[in-house]
Parts: C-alpha cells; sequence; structure tokens
C-alpha cells in the first residue's frame, strides 16, 4: 500500500484518487498508482475536499487541521498533506481501515 506514499522532511503525503457522491464514505483500493477513496459528500462547494479531509483524519485518528490537501483541489486525483505521523503508522492505519471494507463486502 505504500506505493501511494511519498515522505517529506516532517511529513507524508497520500496520493489519492477521489470519487465524490458515493454513498458512503470508505476507502475502496488503489486506483492508477493511488489509495482509492469514495466520500458521501457531493463534488460542490468544496463538500467532498472538506469531507476527504474528515473522513482521512477519523481514519488515521489524528486532528483534521493535521490534512491539507496540497494539490488537486478541483479534481478526482489530489496530494494530501498528513502531519503528525510516520510512514509506517499511516499505511498500518490504512491498511486496517481497508481490511474492514473488504469484510463487510
Amino acid at each position: 500500500m505504500d506505493c501511494y506514499l511519498k515522505k517529506k522532511k516532517e511529513s507524508v503525503v497520500i496520493l489519492v484518487y477521489v470519487k465524490a457522491g458515493a454513498g458512503k464514505s470508505e476507502i475502496v483500493g488503489s486506483f492508477d498508482g493511488r489509495l482509492k477513496v469514495k466520500i458521501a459528500a457531493p463534488p460542490v462547494e468544496g463538500k467532498a475536499n472538506k469531507g476527504l479531509l474528515v473522513f482521512l483524519s477519523k481514519v488515521l485518528h489524528i486532528p483534521v487541521s493535521d490534512v491539507l490537501i496540497v494539490s488537486g483541489k478541483r479534481g478526482k486525483r489530489k496530494s494530501v498533506e498528513i502531519r503528525g505521523l510516520k510512514e509506517e503508522e499511516i499505511k498500518r492505519y490504512l491498511e486496517e481501515k481497508s481490511a474492514k471494507n473488504i469484510d463487510h463486502h
């Protein structure tokens, strides 16, 4: 899963592909070298972006203020910076959440 995690000096960037307006927010695997995430919020007026930030903060157990979209605010392909966690921690949380989603289908 770490192919879409990019370590920076004091943070980690997750390369994300977002499908907005989904039935529920969940991690659904990967797509084109990115973490594929469905977000329930619609892609209007920044609602999907906010939904993505809140969703990732919950999955990673960090404040939403430590999650920032650094590129792709107006598209499906986004780079999301995560502060306060190591790459290994992020990988573990994402894998745990992905496994839970798979178990429910």
